[in-house]
């Protein structure tokens, strides 16, 4: 009779590597610093109360965001990375143009009033002439990089022929603003009164139908 080998024990899994610590260790102070920028501002901040929600070191931080700015400028940077990833739904082409800038808009609108964004947006506001580089900052990293996306989705449907498309990046900016509307401002000005989901579904159809149709309305079906 063949014997069989003994069963291997399970591989030990080792911690994980140094690289990956760190990132974690940034990671979670970049989160307490948006939570703490946002509740107090940049002036009532304080990086101790970071550490203390983070854990880790003053060291640490500094050697992650090299001061308080550096943090506030890392925080802004994320908080418009995650407003303008709503856009992503536009990188899948669609048969249908103006259902998948429906899509794109609504989720990017309703990110936009969102609380959180709200404040972010009102703090970086109160702080741009403090710092001259955080405009520059919140500019490449926000709207900049929204004009981008969309500019290069119309400049794919120019291409296939769905749509006629003149200067992609002129009316990439027109689109975003054209989103936004008053009801980016409304809620800015009022959040206590925030708009309905129904409101902004209403609002980001309108807008892209006079996006892609103008003030006329789209042409009447039929011969």
């Amino acid at each position: 009779m063949t014997s069989r080998p003994a069963p291997r024990a399970p591989a030990r899994t080792g911690p994980p590597n140094r690289q990956a610590r760190g990132e974690a260790r940034r990671q979670a102070m970049l989160e307490a610093g948006i939570a703490v920028f946002l509740e107090h501002g940049y002036a009532g901040a304080s990086l101790d109360l970071v550490i203390a929600r983070s854990g880790g070191s003053r060291r640490t931080l500094y050697e992650h965001f090299g001061n308080k700015e550096g943090l506030f400028l890392a925080a802004t940077e994320a908080l418009c990375r995650r407003n303008v990833g709503h856009l992503s739904s536009l990188e899948y082409d669609a048969s249908d143009p103006e259902e998948a800038l429906v899509t794109a808009a609504r989720a990017f609108v309703s990110a936009l009033i969102e609380p959180e964004m709200l404040a972010g947006f009102r703090t970086i506001m109160g702080e741009v002439t403090r710092f001259p580089t955080l405009m520059d900052t919140f500019l490449r990293q926000g709207p900049d990089q929204a004009y981008a996306q969309v500019a290069a989705w119309l400049r794919r449907q120019a291409r296939a022929g769905t749509l006629a498309v003149g200067d992609a990046d002129v009316a990439a900016r027109h689109f975003i603003e054209l989103i936004k509307g008053d009801l980016h401002l409304r809620a800015l000005l009022r959040p206590d009164v925030p708009p309905s989901p129904d409101q902004v579904d209403e609002h980001v159809r309108q807008a892209v139908r006079v996006f892609l149709y103008g003030v006329a309305g789209a042409p009447a079906d039929g011969p």
